[in-house]
């Protein structure tokens, strides 16, 4: 068996909400931002993979599913618990298909970084 070498840090730098909203990513972000406590802030929205806010071509033709990515501010280790607690605030017109962590290993960011990052 392969083992993965130990480290000695690791930390949630954020996570990637995956939702399916009705909605235009502007008034998407405009609801979560509303229930954001200042160490995290919204990185980026996407939409099948290509970034609709804060930037975006008015020519992107979206569907209802979205991906919200939140990051930490100042490099704030994220509690998981507290993503737990965000997502049960939202509103029902939001609903959450998937969250994924994203992970700092000893200081490294361990996930890919999201198109106009």
């Amino acid at each position: 068996m392969i083992q993965t070498a130990s480290t000695e840090t690791r930390s949630v730098a954020g996570a990637d909400l995956f939702v399916e909203y009705d909605g235009q990513p502007s008034q998407l972000a405009d609801s979560l931002n509303k229930l954001i406590d200042s160490r995290l802030s919204i990185s980026t929205i996407s939409n099948r993979g290509t970034q609709v806010w804060p930037t975006g071509s008015l020519f992107t033709n979206c569907v209802d599913q979205y991906r919200v990515r939140l990051e930490a501010q100042n490099g704030v280790n994220v509690d998981p618990a507290d993503l737990f607690e965000l997502c049960k605030k939202i509103n029902p017109e939001i609903r959450i298909c998937s969250i994924e962590m994203l992970l700092e290993i000893d200081g490294k960011k361990a996930y890919s970084l999201a198109q106009g990052q």
